[in-house]
């Protein structure tokens, strides 16, 4: 069966098979889709990945930028760098032992609750004001439980 927390759920949200494969030429692949790990808390970016999605960010503005001056092959350059940081954020989010070395974390923080009481929402939940127990005045976020995980 599955765990409330998900743990048998697939780890990546998309498939290997949906990464964009390397381009003869240069194509526009800005909008292919990146793999996230599945699971509430999964979800955010590790600060590896965010790292590597920075750097992605960084390469395709200098493709465009290389484009845009019909430098096809300081372009296509680009376009290989592009290629293997997106295999890298791939591995990155199918990584089955940070995957675990995180959950452990997040089962320590949850016996470290008074009652193991505690309530998350997502910010589309509070934005579209989703509604709260008694006695919550605001819950936390997924990104400040990485944040506090990854500073213990």
């Amino acid at each position: 069966g599955r765990s409330p927390m998900g743990q048998n759920a697939s780890p990546v949200k998309a498939t290997p098979a949906q990464a964009p494969a390397g381009a003869a030429g240069v194509a526009d692949l800005d909008d292919a889709p990146l793999p996230t790990r599945n699971g509430y808390f999964q979800s955010v970016a590790s600060p590896d990945a965010q790292e590597l999605l920075g750097e992605l960010d960084e390469v395709r503005t200098s493709k465009h930028k290389a484009l845009n001056e019909h430098n096809r092959g300081q372009a296509i350059e680009l376009q290989s760098k592009e290629d293997a940081l997106v295999s890298e954020i791939w591995r990155e989010a199918a990584d089955q032992s940070k995957r675990k070395e995180y959950r452990k974390l997040l089962e320590e923080f949850r016996r470290q609750v008074p009652g193991g009481r505690w309530w998350t929402a997502s910010k589309d939940h509070i934005l579209r004001g989703g509604v709260l127990p008694c006695n919550v005045k605001r819950p936390l976020l997924p990104a400040e439980v990485q944040q506090k995980l990854l500073a213990s």
